[in-house]
């Protein structure tokens, strides 16, 4: 939801140069592209504009606090009360909130501190959630696939120009992995 505000507010600009956060060379733009951002980050001035970003940048803040969770939680089975499944949705809907507000708040500001705490939990989600595109395909198993590369997606998206090659290569084949060992 919050790339969907982000996107609305940003239309097509008029800005010929683009920002330095989103520079990356031939990188397609999936939320929003360099000259767009110039527009956005002007836009946020203005009343609605300023209090979307501060929310987001509010839980930016909360999202900075956060530690990375250690070890993916596995399926239990049998579960007859389902508080495993529960569990495990939890978890996955914080880390990959976590993923996205501190990517969309990278994405936004350029602010090295959001890039860096987005690295290490991009990173550590790649590593920690591909299990999930293991077994019998469910529709657990499809909500949780789906929304795993849809975060680590967006965040790559956001996150690209400040992350090295290397880590650019791990998140691709991450994705990629994911998406194939899921069929």
């Amino acid at each position: 939801m919050t790339g969907m505000v982000l996107t609305g507010l940003a239309s097509p600009a008029s800005a010929p140069q683009a920002a330095s956060a989103l520079a990356a060379s031939g990188h397609p733009r999936l939320c929003f592209g360099a000259q767009e951002l110039v527009r956005l980050r002007r836009v946020c001035a203005k009343r609605v504009h300023r209090r979307i970003w501060r929310n987001i940048a509010a839980s930016a803040e909360w999202c900075l606090t956060q530690e990375l969770r250690g070890k993916w939680i596995a399926p239990v089975s049998p579960a007859p009360i389902h508080l495993n499944l529960y569990d495990r949705f939890c978890a996955m809907m914080h880390d990959m909130a976590v993923v996205e507000h501190l990517a969309f708040a990278y994405g936004h500001s350029g602010e090295a501190r959001y890039v860096d705490a987005g690295r290490r939990w991009t990173l550590a989600c790649c590593r920690l959630w591909q299990p999930e595109a293991d077994g019998a395909p469910d529709a657990s198993k499809a909500y949780a696939v789906t929304r795993l590369l849809k975060g680590v997606a967006v965040s790559y998206d956001l996150l690209c120009s400040g992350l090295t090659e290397a880590e650019r290569e791990h998140t691709r084949t991450a994705l990629l992995t994911v998406e194939v060992r899921s069929q």
